[in-house]
Formats: C-alpha cells, structure tokens, sequence
C-alpha cells in the first residue's frame, strides 16, 4: 500500500519538514518538493507532522487504497529574541534529552555584535556564558571552555571562535541549523560539560539565492545552487576591528577572512556531499613605549566528503590548525629581565565515520589519528609536549517510543574505557513531560589557556592549547527535568549533577563535582515575547570563569512592520587573584530589527546597541612591573551595531 503525504506550510510546499506514523513507528523527512512517500500496511493511522517553525499537526486516517494527503501546518509563534527550539524530530527518535537546535531565521532578530551568530546565542542558555563581551569561548555550568567541544557537520574543530568568540568560525548564511547538547545525551557525541554541532547547508535546506552581508566591520558574500539532484553553495567573509578599538579604547589591530565550499549530488540511492573551509586570521599588537608587543597568527583547514544510502552513511575527513602566539606582555621584571613568550600548536587529524542511524537503533564508529605539538617558549626555554596517537569510538543506542514514554539507553566505548547512558522520558500530561538521565563521558583531549605562573596571558584575546592526555577526563552525569508546554508559555525545572571521576586542575588530575539547577519561563506578555531564566551551578574545583548566579530576562515586541527587543544579562564576579571577586556582571542589550526591499534585493537589518547604560565590568585586574601599579581591564563599554543582510 503506497501512501504519499504532502505538505503546504504557509501556501507552499515546505522541505525539512519531519512525518512520524504509528503504530508501524515510520519516520521520514520530506524531499525538495515538500513530498514523502511511505510503503504501509492497512489500517488505522496516527501521523504526526513536526517542522522546527511550524506547530506539530496530528492526524488520525484510516488507510483502505493509496492515498494522498495535504496537510496545512500553522506558523508557530517562538517566545525569544534568541529562539532555541527544542527539535520535534528528537521526541520520536534516538534521544530523550533532545538538542537546542538554532537556525539563521530564528537569531537575525535578536541583538546582534557584528553579525547573527549561532554560538552567541546558544551562549545566552542558563548556566551558558562567553567568558567576556568579546567571547573567549564559552563556559558551561562553571566549567573552564577547553570542557566544551565543538563540530562542524560532526567533525570536532578547535578554536571555532574567531578572536575569543567575536564570530562563529562559520558564515552563517551556509548553517543549516546548530545543535547544543549541555548534557552527553548522544551516544557518539564527546564533551564533558557541552558539545556544539554546527550543521552546514545539505540537499533539504540548499536554497537557490545569492548574499551580500555587512556591518561596520566586516563584510562577506556567496552563493546557493539546487539543481534538483545536486547543490552547490559557497561562500568569502573578512573584517578588521577598527571600529571596535574605537569603543574598547585600546588598540585591536586584528584581521580576518574565510572561505567555505560546500556540495553535493544525489547518483542513484547514493547522496555524496562534501565540504571545504579555510580560515586565517592575524592579530599583531605593538606599543614601542612600554615594549609590549603580541602577535598572533592562526590558520585553519577543513575537507571532508561522505556518502548516504538510506540509514547508512560513512565520511572520511581532514582538519588542520595551526596557531602561533608570541608575546612580552608585561615589558620587564623588577629585576629588568624581559617577560617574553613564544608558543606554537599545530594540530593535525585525519579520521572515518561510520554510522547507521534507524528509527530505532543507532549505531557507528570513529577512528581518528591525531597529531598535536604544543611548543612554548618562555624566557629562552623551551617546553615540547607532543602527541601522536589513535582513537577510535564505537557506539550503539537503542531507543522505544511510544505515546506516554521515550526509553533510551546505549554504550559508547574505545575498548579501554566504556560510557553507557540510560534516559528515560514520560509524558504525564500532554503539556507536561518529565525527563531524566544518567551517563559517563570520557573525553582524552584537554586544553588550557597559556596562563603559566601569571607571566604570560593576554586577556582581550585567549587562545587555546590542546593535548592528548594519558588520561582521559571523565564525569558521571546525573540529570532530572520537568517541562510544561502550552500554546501561551512553556516553563521547565531542570537539575544536573556532574562527578568528575577524573578532572584536571592546574595540569593535575584529581576529582570534583558540578552540581546545580536553572529554572526558565517563556510567554507572551503585553503582545510581545518574554522569558526569564536563572540557573545557579557550584563547580569544584573551581576555575577562573566561576561564577555560580546567571540570569537573563528579554522581552521584544512587533512595532510597525519591525521588531524591538531588550535583553539583560547579569552573572556572578569572577574569581579575583587575592581570593575574593571581581564586582558582579550585568548588562542590558536593545535592539530594532526589521525587512528590508529596493530593486531586486530583499533581506533584513539589525541595529543594536550593547551596554546601553555603560556598565564598567571588570574582565580582571593584573600588576604591572613597569609603573608599579595595578591595571584594570574591561569589558566592552556602550556599543552600537548595524547589520545588514541582502538576498537576490
């Protein structure tokens, strides 16, 4: 019995959009053209419709001949200036602790440093936080960020954060949409406190169009080609920091450009993509009257290709970075010796995925050889550590859904150390849902930044160092979730417990424990948008980005064919070095954002302006031999911003 479904969202027929039917437990989603087609048994159905932009839309039929279906879906109405939406695909399949998922539609109206950017707003998450207004990666529940992992189209990046998180190592116009997992809720997924996944434009989202984005900084262009049963898209983007060393008030003479090629070809049963990225960035800071001076260079390269046949798939890839960082910060020591630094670590790799990914089960494997050289110089010394070495994971999840109930459980291991998980998730309700989970995360790689004894660190701009450890870092996570969703506003309790079987503290293993909570609200208010959350996390041993209160309210609203906006953020102070710390953090964010169309262009605006009342936070405080007096640096005062993106 052959039964083929059509979608119209909004009029026309919709890709990407996701079909469950029960009880034959069938999943698909929909081609180019808005179509699925099913092979099913008479009978009585119930067929569940879900987009990431549309409400869910169920239907009960009763299949006696081949049947057509259209189904009209209505637009769903998100609740935040940074929407994260939980992906509908993830209630029915594999996991039960779903990803935040985030795409360019849901983040162009929100406020915008420099340009929309997936990772800034994954970073306004409770218990998620950039170490600083200029980024510096991002720290989750208190954990420093060489804990968090990032991936490109699941290949782990490093330093994917542009001059300490001022932009995503990716253009966002070629993200398909990113995936945030705060817990190891994947069984393939590494990371002891989060993991990042930024999905690139594949066959269902490659849209025919051309882009010309700017902002007072930078500026970037490409392009996107279907042709039915192939794509092709690509993009270049550069920018320089004047404009920013105007309002930080001290010198940022940094540039930047990448480019990114991305494609793919439907041959048969066979889908095969590929994808290219270079980037390079160079930061040179010389101050002849106090003889600091700092330079930084870094470059990176991405290839990879795979193929697809149904639930099966395998990607071979390669991925290069190199950073050079050398600097004499401080000028001298009291006794007039140079404080100088020179510290280089490429990192190579080259690796095979294989998965297969069912309705019920998932299972694959990655082997990767890693090459990583960490040279520092300090004072004339010089300090190697080097490393060369083999991984391979294998990974296998079983997961049962049914109506009230989605049980999951599955083991990853590299055949020396083993990781299960177990989650379990009951709908109570239809509007209420609890959730929790128990699992292990090893992960062998560990980064630090090059703070030393104190000597050596630059604080506007933290690069990252990596090692592979003899040993690998490892946590028990403990996790227990309750949601309530509705039409009008959603609200969720969530409580995470995190014991680090092994945790590394000043390059010494030991153990400790991250234990917390976050509370968030969502809702229509006064015709426009709220939410609120809050999260407190307690992190021992601790680290110099502890701070254990994080709150963030926003609110926008419609306002003649625009949106206007506010977002305040407020977080503990740092850890300062005498024991106590840093005054508390807190900023407030507006912005206005709106469409835009002349000639043969259409596309959007953002205007927004950070730290409207100038708040003077404290990024930390450091000696200096030279005047014989302490120094403060800051964080971004009173910032304005403009962006602009045009389609033709």
């Amino acid at each position: 019995m052959l039964t083929v479904i059509g979608v119209l969202l909004e009029g026309k027929t919709e890709p990407h959009t996701y079909v469950y039917v029960l009880p034959d437990r069938r999943g698909q989603f929909s081609d180019a053209e808005g179509r699925y087609g099913f092979d099913l048994p008479k009978g009585r159905k119930t067929i569940i419709f879900s987009h990431s932009a549309y409400r869910s839309e169920t239907l009960i039929v009763t299949l006696r001949a081949d049947t057509f279906l259209t189904v009209q879906l209505k637009p769903k109405a998100y609740v935040m200036p940074e929407v994260l939406v939980p992906s509908d695909l993830q209630e029915f399949r594999e996991e039960t602790f779903e990803p935040y998922r985030v795409n360019y539609d849901m983040i162009r109206e929100t406020p915008v440093f420099v340009e929309p950017d997936p990772v800034r707003a994954i970073a306004g998450l409770p218990g998620i936080r950039f170490a600083s207004d200029l980024g510096l990666k991002m720290s989750v529940m208190n954990s420093p960020p060489d804990e968090t992992a990032y991936f490109l189209d699941g290949i782990r990046v490093f330093n994917p954060i542009h001059f300490g998180g001022l932009v995503s190592f990716l253009d966002v116009n070629q993200m398909s949409h990113a995936e945030f997992y705060d817990v190891p809720s994947s069984a393939e997924m590494y990371g002891l406190s989060g993991a990042v996944n930024i999905r690139t434009l594949n066959d269902l989202t490659a849209r025919n169009r051309n882009f010309l984005d700017f902002s007072f900084i930078s500026a970037k262009a490409g392009f996107t080609r279907n042709y039915g049963k192939g794509y092709v898209s690509a993009s270049v983007r550069g920018f320089h920091l004047y404009y920013i060393s105007l309002f930080a008030g001290r010198d940022l003479p940094y540039s930047f450009y990448d480019g990114f090629l991305k494609g793919g070809i439907r041959a048969g049963k066979v889908l095969w993509d590929f994808g290219a990225l270079r980037a390079r960035g160079y930061f040179d800071y010389a101050n002849d009257s106090t003889g600091t001076v700092l330079r930084s260079r870094w470059d990176n390269a991405l290839f990879y290709t795979s193929g697809t046949v149904g639930d099966l798939s395998a990607k071979v890839f390669y991925y290069g970075y190199v950073q050079s960082f050398n600097s004499s910060l401080y000028g001298l020591t009291p006794d007039g010796t140079p404080l100088t630094s020179e510290v280089s670590n490429p990192i190579v790799y080259y690796g095979l995925n294989l998965s297969y990914d069912g309705t019920w089960i998932k299972a694959g494997y990655e082997g990767t050889v890693y090459d990583i050289l960490y040279t520092a110089k300090y004072n004339g010394k010089d300090e190697d550590i080097a490393s060369r070495d083999f991984k391979g994971w294998a990974y296998f999840q079983v997961t049962y859904p049914t109506s009230r109930f989605i049980v999951s459980t599955g083991i990853r291991s590299d055949g020396l150390y083993y990781d299960p998980n177990l989650s379990l998730k009951v709908f109570l309700t239809d509007n209420v849902a609890v959730r929790m989970l128990t699992a292990v995360s090893t992960d062998y790689l560990y980064g630090f930044p090059p703070e030393g004894d104190g000597n050596v660190r630059f604080y506007y701009f933290v690069p990252s160092f990596y090692v592979l450890t003899d040993l690998p870092q490892r946590a028990i996570f403990g996790v227990g979730e309750v949601v309530r969703s509705t039409e009008k506003y959603s609200a969720f309790v969530r409580l995470i417990y995190k014991k680090y079987l092994r945790v590394y503290d000043d390059f010494r293993p030991g153990e400790g424990y991250a234990r917390g909570f976050s509370v968030g609200y969502t809702g229509r208010l006064l015709k426009g948008s709220a939410s609120l959350w809050y999260s407190y996390f307690l992190r021992i041993p601790k680290t110099f980005l502890d701070a254990p209160h994080n709150l963030r309210a926003s609110y926008s609203l419609p306002f003649r064919n625009k949106r206007i906006g506010m977002v305040f953020s407020y977080h503990t102070g740092y850890p300062s070095p005498d024991g106590g710390r840093y005054p508390d953090y807190h900023k407030l964010d507006l912005f206005v954002s709106g469409s835009l169309k002349f000639w043969k262009f259409s596309g959007q605006w953002n205007f927004t302006v950070m730290n409207v009342y100038n708040r003077k936070n404290v990024f930390l405080r450091y000696y200096s031999y030279r005047d014989n007096s302490v120094h403060t640096v800051p964080q971004l005062p009173l910032f304005p911003s403009l962006y602009v993106s045009l389609r033709l």
